[in-house]
């Protein structure tokens, strides 16, 4: 289930697994603990060579914030990974753009996705017009508008969603703007839902809601 093979990118001998999922159980038993996996990390961080294409895939692979967030639920370590990949990338958009991924993931208040926004920030700083990140910040706007219990600060996080969204949609990737729209108008149809009473303004809200959420969706995917 395990071979060891040359590859033909890096021109090292390699270790690789049939199947993810082999890999997944193996380095699970070979690292039993957070501890353990966060020493590898910052190990593999460190030693590898970002000017190698390779390195820097693997490293690209290793800083991945959605991963990181179910290897490493204590954030006091995903960001001290955050910092070595720093000290030995230098400072790079996308190490930003991770961690703030990262942090948003593993957010449980507004406070800590302030924490999540301001690596954002920094990365969009660096990196202007990239859409990706633009989009990032509109899914952090959304999980905001989810975190809130104030009827109009949820409101005005999900419009603010629904802003930073709608001028990705005529890019290549438009489809995930599109489903952060849906997502938005569909969470406003909830909230009128639960609101609902028999007063006509009610009812007219909910039915706004629907016809909303409704067109998002059918432009999606046409």
């Amino acid at each position: 289930v395990v071979s060891l093979e040359m590859d033909d990118r890096s021109g090292d001998w390699i270790y690789r697994a049939r199947h993810p999922y082999i890999a997944e159980i193996l380095y699970g038993e070979v690292f039993k603990t957070s501890a353990e996996r966060f020493d590898n990390h910052i190990k593999l961080i460190s030693r590898l060579n970002p000017g190698y294409p390779y390195d820097r895939r693997i490293i690209g692979d290793l800083l991945r914030g959605s991963k990181l967030a179910e290897s490493f639920t204590d954030t006091r370590m995903g960001e001290a990974i955050y910092d070595e990949a720093l000290a030995a990338l230098g400072e790079e958009p996308h190490i930003y753009h991770q961690k703030g991924l990262y942090l948003k993931r593993l957010a449980g208040d507004v406070g800590a996705l302030k924490h999540a926004e301001a690596a954002l920030l920094k990365a969009l700083e660096m990196a202007p017009t990239d859409r990706t990140i633009k989009h990032s910040l509109a899914e952090l706007a959304l999980s905001r508008s989810k975190l809130t219990s104030d009827s109009i600060e949820r409101t005005a996080w999900r419009n603010e969603a629904i802003a930073k969204a709608r001028p990705l949609l005529s890019s290549l990737n438009g489809s995930h703007a599109f489903h952060t729209i849906a997502k938005a108008e569909l969470l406003a149809l909830s909230d009128a839902i639960e609101s609902e009473s028999d007063a006509p303004l009610s009812v007219d809200l909910v039915g706004e809601a629907i016809k909303a959420a409704e067109e998002t969706i059918r432009t999606g995917l046409q």
